[in-house]
């Protein structure tokens, strides 16, 4: 049996989260600096060799964030069997915070005419 200590598979719990938010912002901006790259690419002559040159290097950036994070997926899931074989196997060690306060497109806004069109949906 593994023998650990219980702050220490909290301290990793909480490292791990920190370590897949760090990821998932990285590979946002990253998202969001390839969708800047190509809307300044287009209509401004730049040759074809080198726009495919370009949005190759971006897509290839994406795919190796995409790699390295399902190698930190790979890493949770052993470090997961190690603590089911350990001292702390029934330590909850922090799972994923839950769906509920996942909120999608926050950056959006909401006109105040589809704030008026939803209230008469709702009061239909």
């Amino acid at each position: 049996m593994l023998k650990f200590q219980e702050a220490a598979v909290h301290v990793i719990g909480g490292d791990i989260r920190t370590t897949l938010d760090t990821m998932d912002q990285a590979f946002a901006s990253h998202l969001r600096l390839a969708a800047e790259a190509v809307d300044a690419m287009r209509g401004s002559g730049m040759p074809v060799s080198q726009s495919q040159r370009l949005m190759t290097i971006l897509h290839e950036g994406q795919s190796a964030g995409l790699a390295w994070r399902q190698n930190m997926q790979a890493t949770i899931g052993l470090m997961q069997s190690f603590q089911r074989r350990s001292n702390q196997a029934e330590t909850a060690a922090g799972c994923p915070e839950g769906w509920d306060d996942i909120g999608f497109f926050t950056t959006g806004s909401i006109t105040s005419a589809e704030v008026a069109r939803a209230a008469t949906v709702e009061a239909s």
